[in-house]
């Protein structure tokens, strides 16, 4: 994630492939990538969300693959900043990220691809990095923006095999 400061604010912003989450407690002026840390950090009630749990016990979470719609976790306290959002940390509150620079001399598009592309080789410089794919446009954009590594990448795509059926 970056944190970004200008002397008068700071924002969070989590990687554009959202490789690792980055959360933040709603009271407290932490953020970090660790519930660990959080848990340790500030006194977390440990009270869970009860409609949380509702949607974790639904069809939908399972056929979904476990995946929660929004910035809510099992915990009330503690939020996940989504991947297309940045953290306001004066405010800490979320709001989504802009598609692209306002001052920017490049078209959107290439802004995009830029970051991007930029935001893989940084991480592939570090890490062994272990990607999901599918057939849709995202998927394609990552892929085009990451041809320089993309040898050094794993790609992998999320399959339920359990009801013998491919997701869609």
């Amino acid at each position: 994630m970056i944190l970004y400061s200008d002397g008068d604010s700071a924002t969070v912003i989590p990687d554009a492939f959202a490789h690792k989450s980055v959360y933040y407690h709603t009271d407290a002026r932490l953020v970090t990538t660790s519930l660990k840390l959080l848990f340790d950090s500030v006194d977390v009630e440990q009270r869970t969300n009860s409609e949380a749990v509702a949607f974790m016990n639904s069809a939908q979470f399972t056929n979904n693959e476990s995946a929660f719609i929004g910035d809510k976790t099992l915990f009330r306290d503690l939020r996940c900043v989504l991947p297309n959002h940045i953290l306001d940390m004066d405010a800490m509150e979320p709001s989504r990220r802009p598609l692209f620079s306002p001052d920017t001399q490049q078209s959107p598009m290439e802004f995009i691809a830029d970051s991007i592309s930029g935001a893989m080789e940084s991480f592939n410089d570090k890490f062994h990095l272990l990607t999901p794919i599918t057939a849709g446009w995202d998927s394609r954009t990552i892929l085009a923006c990451s041809k320089d590594i993309v040898r050094d990448v794993t790609w992998y795509t999320f399959s339920n095999w359990s009801s013998g059926e491919h997701p869609t």
